[in-house]
């Protein structure tokens, strides 16, 4: 299982934090990751999976995780995929889900497993075929009933720890690690096998891989800031 991580929050956007060889990237509310588009999901199968460690208050009622493939025409929109948090009730209680629109189609993924409990969680989001899934901590949480048409690439950033739009720009507080996307549906047996090991960044089907090790900014190849480990140069820039 994940080795806890003891770290202290600043004033900074972001900070890395470790022991030896462990560490993982802290959002504070008010920063994100930005990835190229070129791992945005079209009409395909895919795996988006971390490590994540929640702070007890969300800024606002929803934040993100992960967002992928967002366009705007007027007040609408058009194809989007949200990894999000859903913080409700007294004292709060903080759940994943997912929301993924195509035009005016739109379909959502709620969850009732609480991850806002100050542990590490391992958090799975997955498309197969036409069936959108979460998996918490090894075991499925939640899976879509219904199906939803192409999600074609658009072309736009991928945004790690926020949404996308200004009206709603909502940027999560709290710790994650060993981020990694993956262009196929991993198997129930991968996923439990893969949450407690490091990757070797070589694996069939991934397609970027964010250890989250970066001690200071622009470390990586081009001076980005969030280094991809799969050897794919999908590499992040923090705002």
């Amino acid at each position: 299982m994940k080795r806890l991580i003891l770290f202290t929050i600043c004033y900074s956007l972001f900070a890395s934090y470790g022991q030896g060889s462990v560490s993982a990237l802290s959002f504070s509310g008010d920063g994100y990751i930005s990835l190229p588009s070129t791992i945005a999901f079209d009409n395909r199968d895919f795996t988006v999976s971390m490590w994540a460690k929640i702070d007890p208050v969300q800024p606002i009622y929803f934040t993100n995780l992960w967002g992928s493939g967002y366009t705007q025409i007027g007040s609408g929109y058009t194809r989007d995929i949200e990894f999000y948090l859903e913080t409700s009730g007294t004292p709060a209680r903080t759940t994943p889900g997912i929301h993924v629109r195509d035009g005016s189609s739109a379909l959502g993924v709620a969850t009732s497993f609480q991850v806002n409990d100050g542990a590490w969680h391992h958090l799975v989001f997955m498309r197969t075929g036409s069936v959108f899934s979460i998996h918490i901590d090894g075991i499925l949480a939640g899976a879509s009933s219904g199906a939803l048409g192409d999600l074609d690439d658009t072309g736009a950033p991928v945004r790690l720890g926020s949404l996308f739009f200004s009206m709603q720009d909502r940027r999560m507080r709290g710790v994650l690690d060993e981020v990694s996307i993956w262009n196929r549906a991993l198997t129930e047996d991968e996923i439990r096998h893969k949450m407690t090991e490091r990757l070797a960044g070589t694996e069939p089907g991934l397609v970027a891989y964010y250890r989250l090790d970066e001690g200071a900014d622009n470390t990586c190849p081009g001076g980005q800031d969030v280094c991809d480990a799969s050897g794919n140069n999908n590499h992040g820039v923090k705002f």
